[in-house]
């Protein structure tokens, strides 16, 4: 699992996560924050931990969590790892920050992220692992039932904000408060 905390990144860096996500082992999880928002990636964290549970947890459990970037916000996420405590917690940061939020660092690996998953990406083999479409499983069951609730939600705050989002041209900049 990698997850990416807030940044501002290279298009090269982006691509190379796309490619890294493409893997069948791997999953990218982003928020808005982290200015990485690609259909190859978990963009939505507290919506797709909404399905996780005793009965699929063991399939979205990370072995490995390699975190980059600055803060992430959810809490959720943040709860969830430092249950789960992966085997090797690898944070990847030229100024050695030294931050152990989900309590399970293994390694601090002191170098830019551009420079870490251009290199990563060209080492690791895909493998015969479920774990990327475990994840991407979930995401798409927990938005189909997003959907629903908007569809069936009366005029509201969450409706109107639904509706304004979707009518924003991209590549346009929002700032709310």
């Amino acid at each position: 699992m990698v997850l990416a905390g807030q940044g501002v990144w290279s298009e090269g860096m982006r691509k190379q996560l796309v490619q890294f996500a493409a893997l069948p082992q791997v999953t990218v999880h982003t928020e808005a924050t982290t200015n990485l928002d690609e259909s190859a990636f978990i963009t939505c964290i507290d919506r797709v931990i909404e399905g996780v549970s005793g009965r699929n947890e063991n399939d979205l459990r990370p072995d490995l969590l390699i975190t980059f970037g600055g803060a992430v916000v959810s809490k959720r996420i943040k709860t969830l790892l430092r249950k789960w405590r992966p085997a090797q917690h690898w944070n990847v940061d030229a100024g050695q920050r030294h931050h152990d939020t989900y309590q399970s660092l293994t390694h601090d690996i002191a170098v830019s992220p551009e420079i870490f998953f251009a290199q990563i990406v060209q080492g690791v083999q895909p493998n015969e692992s479920f774990y990327g479409e475990a994840w991407k499983m979930m995401d798409e069951s927990t938005r189909g039932k997003h959907n629903r609730l908007i569809a069936a939600a009366p005029f509201c705050d969450l409706t109107v904000f639904h509706t304004l989002n979707d009518r924003i041209p991209g590549g346009t900049d929002v700032h709310l408060a």
